[in-house]
C-alpha cells in the first residue's frame, strides 16, 4: 500500500514532475515504475502521457534486465492511447511513444508481451512501425492475427492523422 501512496502523495505535491521524479530516480531499483505507470495510466490525460514517455526513456538504458517494466509502460500507453476518449497528443509526442514502441518491439518479448506493445501502435504508429510488426512478429494463438489487425488500424490511423480527421 506505500508504494500507492508515495505516488499519489507525489503527485498531489509535485504533479507529473514529481511522478516522473519518482520513478526514474531509485535506478537501478524499478519498484516504484509500476506504480507510477498505473497511475499516469489512469489519468488519461496528454502530460500522463509526457511522463510515461519521459519515464520509458530513463528505463531505455536499463531495458534488458528490466522487461517486464517495458511492458507494463506499453500497457499504460496503450490504455491511455488506444481506447476512446483518448487524449490529443502533439505530433512529437506521438513520435516519442512511437520510438519508445518501436524499439520495444526489437527486445526479447515473449508472445505475451509482445501484444500490449503492438496493440497500442494502432494509435501512433506509422510507416517504419508496420515494418517492424511485419517483420518481427510471428504470433501464435491466442494471438495470431493480430499483425494484420494492428497493420490495418495503423494505416487508417495515418490516414485520419494526414486529414485532421
Amino acid at each position: 500500500m506505500a508504494g500507492w501512496a508515495d505516488v499519489i502523495c507525489e503527485y498531489l505535491a509535485s504533479g507529473y514532475p514529481g511522478i516522473v521524479a519518482l520513478a526514474t530516480n531509485a535506478f537501478p531499483d524499478t519498484t516504484n515504475i509500476s506504480f507510477c505507470a498505473a497511475v499516469l495510466g489512469s489519468l488519461k490525460t496528454s502530460q500522463s502521457v509526457a511522463a510515461l514517455a519521459r519515464i520509458s526513456h530513463a528505463l531505455i538504458p536499463t531495458t534488458i534486465g528490466n522487461l517486464a517494466q517495458a511492458v507494463e509502460i506499453a500497457e499504460q500507453f496503450n490504455l491511455v492511447l488506444s481506447l476512446r476518449g483518448s487524449p490529443t497528443v502533439d505530433s512529437e509526442l506521438e513520435n516519442d511513444v512511437r520510438s519508445v514502441l518501436n524499439m520495444c518491439l526489437t527486445l526479447e518479448l515473449s508472445a505475451p508481451q509482445r501484444y500490449p506493445v503492438t496493440f497500442v501502435l494502432r494509435a501512433v504508429g506509422d510507416t517504419q512501425s508496420i515494418e517492424i510488426v511485419k517483420v518481427l512478429l510471428n504470433l501464435k494463438p491466442p494471438y495470431e492475427g493480430l499483425e494484420a489487425k494492428v497493420t490495418r488500424a495503423i494505416r487508417k490511423g495515418l490516414k485520419q492523422r494526414a486529414t485532421g480527421a
